[in-house]
Parts: C-alpha cells; sequence; structure tokens
C-alpha cells in the first residue's frame, strides 16, 4: 500500500534514485539516515517547527498594528 502525499519523505534526486539512494542502497541508506519511517517523523517535526517560528511572528506582526 502506497503513503498518502502527506508521509513524503523530501529527498534529492540522488537520495531518491541515484546511485546511494534508499531505492538502490536501501540498508546502507537506512544505516546512515534513519528508516523512512524515522525521516519522516523527522521531516513532520521540522514542519511543525517551522509552523510555530510563523505563527509567532504572524502574531507579533499583528500586535504592532
Amino acid at each position: 500500500m502506497r503513503s498518502g502525499h502527506y508521509q513524503t519523505i523530501p529527498l534529492c534526486y540522488d537520495h531518491h534514485q541515484g546511485q546511494f539512494s534508499i531505492h538502490n542502497c536501501k540498508e546502507q541508506f537506512e544505516a546512515m539516515y534513519g528508516t523512512e519511517e524515522e525521516l519522516l517523523h523527522r521531516t513532520l517535526k521540522e514542519i511543525k517547527n517551522i509552523e510555530q517560528v510563523n505563527n509567532f511572528f504572524n502574531l507579533k506582526g499583528e500586535n504592532n498594528g
């Protein structure tokens, strides 16, 4: 079963399909960077952090108006 678009790990071409990639060298890739599940968790955590920072600055801007 394929994951939805919101469960996607952002990878550059080399890490997605290149010579040393998640598709061509999965065991080595995961040993170096983590499992797909771990990478997804890190990605979602970073997105949440970015959203919190954006919300902070948006609210701060509204208070100055």
